[in-house]
């Protein structure tokens, strides 16, 4: 929240954590929270309460021997002082600096060399600000501190102005300019990316919500023990199944990020010869990125429409559905050379049609994706056991590690035999939900001699077709 710029909301979190788990918090754990706190009122520019949770930071870092922190909390301090106007108690809290900082390129001494340019420039001493400036703009740099270094051109580009070096200062404040303009847009995406994020979390989060209503009112109606045992363990996995959704795209949303800003990076640095030869590749590169991105969120809206959709009781042949599934993938069929084989007296189930649809679809799409050079063989067929009805799904294509048959019904899931081969990995996950939410299930196995095949078990009384 902090890095989305949601300042409010990240403070209150840590301030959660501060008063909720003080006790199993170890002292450098709290140090670094505390130093975080102390970020988020700089960003609000609440100097006072900046300085407070810096210095118990420094005290906490000093108690522990823990000097990259310490150094970093003195620094940080020193700004709140300067940024304060604080100029007094700047110099009474700069005497210990000597005995602190050695001439390595520490962390934070970007931040220190910062705060002697900006009080030097207060002091109208504008030669030590320049050279105070541009040692915190080197130190920065190799942090990548764009921050730090951001506010530095602002105190450089003023000095030079103060001294007469209009040229000097004319090409530092274009500098800033550019720097400013692409911390914003990288603070534009990534606010973005946390609208995206949110929406697919409150989807999630009102699935939590209906689970806990159910529960209150099973328990207050029903006053069965077992119930609400099942419905609190469904809820768990609700939540499960939310953070894990969390990660996942969070580190899907950040991969194509990172590819984006990189080329974009390399487009800005580029010279304008290089830029010409380059330009087009790295735009393509990009565009590739944000089309991912773009099939990431698209598969995603699809998932929590097509697993929300409640179980129907009226019962559909198979064969009718594949039938459906064939035309509307008539084009891809072809352009395969797929072999789609399935028997005429394959039975009826009980399921929402749409849903019937998703599953199929998806599971020869799959099958396409895993075949290799191979011309691609699909065979669907059925046998009965005692209580369940059970569709087989084989294909010719390359199967799947041993060890992963559960792993590929999960969200996000992509196979270490292909690792080229398209999709966002939500389509098997489809899936399994949808006949978990009717009452079957589903698992994976690797055929003989080759191919991978996936079957569908179905309770028998959800089976039988209604009169029309």
């Amino acid at each position: 929240h902090g890095q989305l710029h949601n300042y409010d909301e990240a403070l209150m979190r840590y301030h959660s954590i501060l008063e909720e788990y003080q006790a199993p918090i170890r002292l450098k754990r709290k140090a670094v929270i505390l130093n975080n706190i102390g970020n988020l009122y700089v960003r609000l520019g609440k100097w006072k309460e900046a300085i407070s949770y810096f210095l118990e930071a420094e005290r906490i870092a000093d108690d522990k021997d823990y000097m990259p922190l310490k150094k970093l909390a003195f620094c940080q301090v020193a700004r709140c002082l300067v940024e304060s106007g604080s100029y007094d108690a700047y110099l009474t809290h700069m005497r210990s600096e000597e005995n602190l900082f050695d001439r390595d390129s520490a962390n934070g001494l970007q931040i220190l060399h910062y705060t002697k340019a900006k009080y030097a420039l207060s002091q109208k001493k504008y030669d030590e600000a320049i050279r105070w400036g541009n040692q915190a703009i080197e130190v920065a740099e190799a942090f990548n501190d764009d921050t730090t270094c951001l506010h530095t051109q602002s105190i450089l580009a003023e000095a030079h102005e103060q001294s007469g070096h209009l040229e000097e200062a004319l090409t530092i404040y274009k500098q800033h300019a550019r720097k400013k303009e692409a911390l914003e847009k990288e603070r534009v995406d990534n606010m973005i990316m946390n609208t995206e994020i949110d929406y697919i979390l409150v989807a999630k989060e009102k699935e939590i919500q209906t689970l806990q209503r159910e529960n209150q009112l099973q328990a207050e109606l029903i006053k069965s023990t077992s119930l609400i045992r099942k419905k609190n363990k469904e809820l768990v996995a609700k939540n499960d199944e939310l953070s894990y959704f969390s990660r996942m795209i969070a580190v899907d949303f950040n991969k194509h990020l990172r590819v984006i800003k990189q080329f974009v990076g390399l487009l800005n640095t580029s010279t304008a010869l290089e830029r010409g030869e380059n330009a087009t590749e790295y735009l393509s590169y990009i565009r590739q990125a944000v089309d991912k991105v773009s099939r990431l969120v698209d598969g995603l809206q699809k998932y929590a429409v097509v697993v929300d959709e409640p179980p129907l009781g009226r019962a559909i042949k198979v064969v009718d559905i594949l039938d459906v599934v064939s035309y509307d993938l008539k084009d891809l069929l072809v352009s395969h050379q797929v072999r789609l084989e399935y028997e005429d007296d394959l039975p009826a189930l009980a399921c929402g049609k749409g849903q019937l649809v998703v599953v199929f679809k998806e599971l020869i799409i799959n099958a396409l994706q895993f075949v290799g050079d191979r011309q691609p063989v699909i065979h669907i067929s059925s046998h009965d056991l005692e209580n369940e009805i059970v569709l087989h799904i084989t294909d010719n294509g390359v199967g799947i590690p041993i060890g992963d048959e559960r792993k590929i019904f999960w969200a996000f899931y992509r196979s270490g035999r292909l690792p080229d081969a398209e999709g966002n990995g939500l389509g098997l996950a489809a899936c399994k939900k949808i006949i978990e939410n009717n009452g079957g299930r589903i698992k994976a196995t690797n055929a003989a001699p080759e191919g991978l095949t996936v079957s569908i078990f179905w309770p028998k009384e959800c089976h039988s077709i209604e009169d029309s």
